[in-house]
């Protein structure tokens, strides 16, 4: 699968990193593209993106699958993690 262009909506705290802007567009054909291609174009967001997000991939969080695939018709958002307790 080659990577395609997908929107990344982040939510309110990342975009601090991105200069303002609550998405970003990156090639990506997995959640482990959409995390390095991330990285590559805002390598502030390093810290919060090391364990610190859950991703919804059309509303299911996924916290451990890198090799989710994804796609121009996915909604993809940057969540903050809940932990519980």
């Amino acid at each position: 699968m080659l990577p395609e262009t997908v929107t990344v909506q982040l939510y309110g705290s990342l975009t601090q990193f991105t200069g303002g802007e609550a998405s970003v567009e990156v090639q990506a054909s997995t959640l482990r593209d959409v995390f390095r291609e991330i990285l590559a174009k805002h390598p502030g967001l390093g810290e919060d993106l090391d364990g610190r997000v859950s991703v919804s991939v059309d509303g299911r969080i996924y916290t451990e699958s890198l090799f989710q695939p994804v796609g121009p018709e996915n909604e993809i958002i940057l969540l903050p993690r809940i932990a519980g307790g």
